[in-house]
Order: structure tokens, then sequence, then C-alpha cells
């Protein structure tokens, strides 16, 4: 297979990502390499090619420059040029999309062979992904990453620049052939807002992370003097947050929870690691705007000696504070509006330090699943605070907490989620088979029924393959129709005929010819 992945913002590089460096270079571009090198793995795939948008910046420097400028093994990085020298952040990028199309194209036409499958990620990119369907019938699969519609909502308000973002989003998702979504809030709840993707079409595939540096991550002398120079008592446990310093991370919103409960701030300190900067005044807008605020915070609530704001680290600092937030009985916070994901969240779980999270998105996945720690509304200053105070207070909860976290490890595979993954690329590429007429239809429960022995389904899928041309296989369960096809496919049960679900009120049938899902309105 040749897969062709599309991710236009931030400063992408096959290695030593330059993280937090503007805005845009965050969590997506660490998930594109992460899913690549894992995908590249699989001796079925042959090629991936990266494409990114290419720029020169005098701030960012030259190394971003159009062309084919990394090579790893399978993986190849090329940057395309749309006529446009300088670096343009997200906001910007729709004012370019001809261009960006005309240079994809291109890209595409200059190739011995064309890609099997191109993987969009964000809506900008979908709009490449589409057109390059229409040109050349190449199907697409898109990831959101972080969806418009979702801001909108989270935010209570919206305004022009938000509306043609969702546009733009509503495009790209409505001629794609699949959409991944990292968890199931994803699928029902954020997509949810868009008319233009059923819901048969989308996916749920958590994502694989490579957890491993995290696990054993100890504290060391570099990270705890720059901490420690901030605080008046530097033994308190911590309440720890790490995010780029952008709105949704409601990083504010946290500084105004410690604050506004004395408790907390008597029995810890606050550390945020938000991003780097040499000088503020060099910071993009909204970055600037955020430290600005939370500087102004600090003073406004007198929380000096209370809270730690490092002004960079590296990113191998990162497990370090992990490492020192969990031996000082602390607790790690997303506060976050609404996280697509969470991958924070797991990296923290690797660490063993427990965890309060925002209740909008993917954190309900992973607390759900990993059992690691509070969910809290992120709106709610006193239930974040209360939730940390929780934690802190009881060394019982603490240590159950803590020790939950290695499910992470286990729960979130990329050798896991690329098998999956591929399994819907072949899907999606592969030549239609004829369509069986079954003459019999056998429909099971998942739970301790289909599920709950594993040798005693790999015996059942043994037979099953033998009798498809006679037998439709359907499910009936109460869970929800994204989450029954997220456990079938992650136990590797193959694409049942029909999915009943919710207990009953849904049903969803599988069309070869779409390759999809439709739900059942009769």
């Amino acid at each position: 297979m040749f897969i062709c992945h599309v991710a236009l913002q931030g400063c992408l590089t096959l290695q030593d990502v330059p993280y937090g460096l503007t805005a845009d270079t965050g969590g997506h571009i660490k998930y594109l390499l992460e899913l690549a090198d894992a995908s590249a793995k699989d001796p079925s795939v042959h090629r991936i090619d990266l494409v990114t948008r290419g720029f020169v910046d005098s701030r960012l420097g030259d190394k971003f420059r159009p062309g084919e400028s990394e090579r790893d093994d399978k993986v190849r990085l090329v940057r395309i040029a749309d006529g446009e020298e300088a670096y343009l952040p997200k906001e910007d990028l729709r004012h370019r999309h001809r261009e960006l199309c005309d240079a994809f194209i291109a890209y595409l036409r200059g190739l011995r062979r064309k890609p099997d499958l191109i993987h969009a990620h964000y809506a900008d990119a979908g709009i490449l992904a589409r057109r390059a369907k229409e040109v050349f019938g190449i199907p697409y699969v898109f990831t959101g990453h972080s969806l418009g519609a979702v801001k909108r909502e989270a935010n209570g308000r919206t305004n022009d620049e938000l509306e043609r973002r969702i546009a733009i989003e509503e495009r790209a998702l409505e001629a794609a052939d699949a959409v991944i979504a990292s968890s199931r809030d994803e699928a029902e709840a954020q997509y949810a807002h868009y008319g233009s993707i059923p819901a048969g079409r989308i996916r749920v595939i958590p994502p694989g992370c490579e957890l491993e540096r995290f696990e054993g991550a100890t504290p060391d002398a570099k990270v705890q003097q720059e901490v420690e120079r901030f605080l008046r008592d530097p033994k308190k446990p911590i309440i720890l947050a790490i995010a780029r310093p952008v709105r949704k991370k409601n990083l504010i919103g946290l500084v105004d929870a410690y604050a506004s409960n004395p408790s907390l701030q008597d029995r810890a300190n606050l550390v945020i690691v938000a991003g780097c900067r040499s000088r503020i005044t060099d910071l993009e807008p909204e970055c600037r705007s955020i430290c600005e605020e939370l500087i102004r915070a600090v003073d406004s609530h007198d929380l000096y000696g209370k809270v730690a704001y490092p002004k960079s680290h590296e990113p191998e600092d990162i497990p370090a504070y992990y490492a020192l937030a969990r031996e000082s009985g602390g607790v790690f916070v997303n506060p976050a509006l609404n996280e697509p994901f969470g991958l924070t969240l797991l990296e923290a779980a690797a660490a063993r330090l427990p965890v309060v999270a925002t209740d909008s998105g993917g954190p309900n996945d992973i607390v759900e699943r990993c059992k690691n720690g509070l969910l809290v509304c992120p709106k709610d200053p006193a239930a974040i605070a209360g939730a940390c105070l929780e934690i802190i207070s009881n060394r019982r909860e603490w240590i159950r907490y803590a020790s939950a976290g290695g499910d992470a490890v286990a729960a979130y595979d990329w050798e896991a989620h690329t098998h999956i993954y591929h399994k819907l690329i072949r899907e999606l590429v592969e030549p239609q088979k004829p369509r069986s007429e079954h003459r019999r239809l056998l429909v099971c429960d998942i739970d301790n029924t289909l599920l709950g022995d594993r040798a005693a389904l790999r015996e059942f899928l043994e037979w099953q393959i033998q009798n498809l041309s006679k037998i439709a296989l359907g499910i009936a369960t109460g869970r929800s129709f994204h989450s029954a096809q997220a456990i079938l496919a992650a136990e590797g049960v193959p694409t049942p005929n029909v999915i009943i679900s919710s207990v009953g009120s849904q049903i969803h049938w599988y069309d070869p010819a779409t390759r999809s899902y439709a739900e059942d309105s009769a």
C-alpha cells in the first residue's frame, strides 16, 4: 500500500519537531509521525508520503522551504509551494486553498504511481484530498483533530471566521470515504454538529501512544530548579498542567480555580508548562495574549510563591515534569474547554500520576477505560479545585488512581491501532467482492457473549470465515453503535452485516458498495 498523509498546519519535520514554536505545531503532528512510524512497520505498506506546506520565514528559519526535504526508510516528507513564502497560521490557510490544491495535484501528477489512499488531517487538508478524489478518484479518510463546531459549542458564541472554518469542515467531511475518530465522544457528540457526515462513515480507532519514556520517568535537577525558583514551599504537592497557551486549553480557568480555593492553595502548588517563550512579544497573538493573562491572573490573585510558569523546556524535559508532580504526591490537570482526545492524560497515566480532566471530549473514554482520575466540567472552577483537593488529600485514592495508570500503556497501542487502520484502508481500496446472498443470519450480543473468552472467540472467528458466504453476522447490543463498532474492531471481529445498537433503538446495515454503514430509518 502507498498512503499519502496531508497535514498543512504548523512546522512539520521528521525529526526534532519544534513543538510549541507556533500555535499550530502541536499534538496532531505527534499523532501523524507516530502513526506513520507504526504504519511503516507493516510489510504490506511500501511507501508513506507526508505532504505539508513549505515556507521560508525569517523567524522560523529556512529549513521548512518547499521541496522533498526529508526521508526515513519508507517515509518521505514533501513540502509543496503555494506561491506564498511566509508561514501561515491555520486561520489564514483558507486564503490559499486554490493554490494549495493546484500544488497538490501537481505533486500527484508527478508520481509514477498514485497513492492508494489519502489521509487528510484538519479541514484545509481535507479540501486538498477532496480535490484529488475529484481529479484522480483516490479515496480519502479524514481526521479532524479539533473541530470548529465543537469550539462554537464550548464557547457559547461564534464569529464569521469560525463559521467559515465550520463550512470548510463540512465540505471536507461531505466527500470523505471514512472519518477516523479517536473516541466515542468524538464520534457521537462532536460530529453530531455536522450534517454532511452520516454516522455510518465514522470509525472509532483510539490512537496508539508512545508512552515508554514516561513509564520510568524520574525528576531531574534541571526541571526541579526551574520549578523551585518560583515557589515559596516547593515540597508541597504539585498541581501540574502542560498545554499550549491557547484559549481552548482553559489555563486561565485553572488559575482561577486554584485561586478560588484557599485550602488547595495551602495544600499544593500550581505548575503550568505552557509552551516556550524567550520574549512574550515574540509570540503569536493568541499565545501572547494567554501568557500575558496568566501573569496578570497570578498578580491579581496574589499567587506569587505558589504558582510556577517556566519560560521554556525541551521535549525531553516533559517526562521529568510528570515525575516531579508524581513524587510530590500531586495531580495532573487537563482543564480544556474541549479535548478531542487527551494525549497528555495518557502521558501522565504512564508516569503513574493521577489526573483531573475535562468531561468534554476524549477524556471521557480515557478515564472510563483506565480509571486513573476524575472528570470535571471545565467551566466549573469549584469542581476543578475540589477534584484536585480530593485526590491529593486522600492517599488511598491517590494510590489507586496512580496504579491504574499502567492500564493506559496496554490500552493505547500503535500496533493495535494500525491493524484496525490498515484493515479499514484495505476495505476502502480493494476491489469489491460479489455480494453474497445469505440465507441465514446469526445474531450475537457483545459483552460476555461474543467477547469474554478470547480462545472461544478465535475458534468462533475461524468457523465464521469458513461460513461467510452462507451465514451473515449480526450484532445486538446495549452499547451505542460506535462503541460496538470500536470494540469489535479492536478484538478482530470481521465487519458485521448489521449492528442493532443502543438497546434496539438503532439499526445499521453494512453496504459493501459504499464500504460504510447506513442507518435503517424505516
